[in-house]
């Protein structure tokens, strides 16, 4: 009799070991396919935020093609950014001063900046090709540096300014006309893609 209950104390010992381990395995299992749900649902969430920026950026871009003529800027979009190309700024000539006729188009940037929610703006200045290159290197500097300084002043804290000079032009030198269209200055609107 008694061999026959230890008998059946081992066959349930065993039992119970082997439910343990099933459990065991059972539990880790789970534990695994949660993490794989987790990390699905996370890449989603990443897609989402993604796409909602890139909804956000084709908006802004709409709303600023729709605010400029075609004379008075460009809006494209650069990776995940907007560029403004303002064309119609007018600097004097040799000078930094922003005129008073281009203040009601930086108006219309901040406010796209602002539906965008940006981050960071970045003011690049570009010239023509005539004078010395140290010369257009430094008005371009000191105008990139002026439009930084109006949107800092209505409330921008992260803008960055930097003067190219001639060093990228987007149309020849050569003729009246391309000297104009590289006399410019670009906006980089960098969204805050946090939210």
């Amino acid at each position: 009799k008694m061999v026959s209950q230890n008998t059946q104390i081992s066959a349930l010992n065993t039992n119970l070991s082997n439910s343990t381990a099933e459990s065991v395995a059972s539990k880790t299992a789970m534990n695994k396919k949660n993490q794989e749900l987790s990390d699905e649902l996370k890449d989603k969430g990443d897609d989402l935020k993604s796409a909602n920026a890139y909804v956000k950026t084709q908006q802004a871009m709409e709303t600023a093609r729709s605010q400029f003529t075609k004379d008075e800027a460009e809006a494209y979009q650069q990776g995940g950014n907007l560029v403004i190309r303002l064309k119609q700024i007018n600097f004097a000539s040799g000078r930094a001063d922003l005129p008073g006729a281009s203040l009601a188009m930086l108006a219309k940037v901040s406010n796209v900046a602002k539906s965008m929610n940006a981050a960071e703006l970045k003011v690049e200045g570009h010239t023509d090709s005539v004078g010395s290159e140290s010369q257009n290197k430094s008005i371009s500097e000191k105008r990139a540096s002026a439009v930084a300084s109006y949107f800092k002043s209505n409330g921008f804290s992260d803008v960055k300014s930097e003067g190219y000079g001639f060093e990228k032009p987007i149309a020849t030198n050569k003729s009246k006309e391309g000297r104009a269209q590289n006399r410019r200055v670009d906006i980089i609107i960098i969204p805050d893609n946090s939210t």
